[in-house]
């Protein structure tokens, strides 16, 4: 079946992008979640103890209810920003559809080719050119210093506990 709509089809992108890294069986649980709460009418905690308690006795997978917590909410957010995401897009679309955007502004460098991004003054490493010698002479001065002390072997960082106050 195809997905005619758009900002449905766009949110599943977006969210098989930030969730490209979870496995089958997480996001099984995730959906798991969610159709205990929409369809079941159980809160979250218990919807998540169900699915805990379902792919340990089920499946033989552990999925900590901390963590399955943390994921749901992670997921949550991701669609809510993939739904702003959307609507920045497709306004983005429709101006480009009626000639209200104008072309993007040229790099601020001098080099004459275009910013990627609407709001942007530079491409990306261009802001180094409009440097002074002595800006750029610093910059490298500071960048080998701290390169000198991350390749120390005797570099200990120590922790003054005068300022610490443990808890009562």
């Amino acid at each position: 079946m195809i997905n005619t709509n758009r900002e449905m089809t766009y949110v599943n992108m977006y969210l098989l992008e930030k969730e490209v890294h979870l496995t089958d069986n997480v996001r099984n649980a995730l959906n798991k979640i969610y159709y205990y709460m929409s369809k079941k009418g159980n809160n979250k905690a218990e919807a998540i103890h169900k699915t805990h308690l379902y792919y340990k006795h089920k499946k033989n997978v552990i999925l900590e209810s901390r963590f399955l917590w943390k994921q749901y909410n992670s997921r949550q957010a991701h669609i809510k920003n993939g739904k702003v995401k959307f609507q920045e897009w497709a306004k983005e679309i429709r101006e480009l559809s009626l000639g209200i955007i104008n072309e993007l502004p040229f790099c601020a460098c001098g080099c004459g080719e275009r910013v990627t991004k609407k709001g942007n003054k530079y491409i990306n490493g261009h802001n180094l050119r409009c440097l002074t010698q002595e800006q750029k002479d610093e910059n490298a001065r500071h960048m080998r210093e701290i390169k000198s002390l991350k390749n120390r072997k005797d570099n200990v960082h120590y922790l003054d506990t005068k300022i610490c106050k443990i808890g009562k």
